[in-house]
């Protein structure tokens, strides 16, 4: 891919030798290229919208931002290097995002699948329960709420990825904000309950057990 036309603040010369190695993994809706220690994102429009919005509110701009706002609540998540806007009308990318490159162990959804009954277990939904505190108390969500969007390190430290957050004030939006996360497919019923007993939130905790009764697994 070549070096698209950009608007911002972002070291160019980073982003061409990221896109000189080539594509390191396709998303649904994005690119991901690494070099050294940094990733670079290229996010593909996924509505009409975005081809305006993206001069005020890109993709990539949201997700900068919203991952200041995280590091800054005492979240881990990747520092962010810059950003910036295509400007080429014609080309299906809006922006793009270079951040750090995060070493992980494995995403969260795979262990808490995988991991047997241990101490591990308990002290990463004891450390994840923490960080969706910090939410709570902040008045903030997640907009894309699910395990695999949370990284492991080898020292058990989590990490936010593919950040953009909406304000979260209302009973309900906590409901939406947790409904991927209290299913039977990563937890039991008592690290469920143990989960929400643990919650400093505004809603009954029955109403989010039910989430959980709900679910399949």
């Amino acid at each position: 891919m070549k070096l698209p036309l950009l608007k911002g603040d972002i070291d160019t010369e980073i982003v061409r030798k990221a896109l000189d190695a080539g594509i390191w993994k396709r998303r649904p809706h994005s690119l991901l290229y690494r070099y050294d220690n940094y990733l670079l994102k290229i996010f593909q429009m996924q509505k009409y919208a975005d081809f305006f919005r993206r001069y005020f509110a890109s993709q990539a701009r949201r997700e900068a931002d919203s991952s200041t706002r995280l590091s800054a609540l005492g979240l881990k998540s990747p520092e962010i290097y810059g950003y910036a806007v295509v400007l080429n009308p014609f080309c299906r990318y809006d922006s793009i995002l270079l951040m750090e490159l995060v070493e992980y162990e494995n995403i969260l959804s795979l262990l808490l699948r995988r991991a047997p009954k241990d101490e591990r277990r308990e002290r990463l939904l004891r450390i994840f329960a923490q960080n969706l505190n910090i939410f709570f108390e902040n008045e903030v969500a997640h907009k894309d709420p699910h395990y695999g969007n949370i990284l492991v390190t080898a020292d058990d430290e989590l990490v936010w990825i593919d950040n953009d957050i909406a304000p979260m004030k209302r009973c309900e939006d906590e409901l939406r904000f947790m409904r991927k996360y209290l299913k039977k497919d990563f937890l039991s019923e008592d690290e469920a309950r143990r989960l929400v007993d643990s919650l400093r939130c505004s809603c009954e905790r029955e109403r989010l057990m039910e989430i959980f009764s709900k679910s399949k697994g």
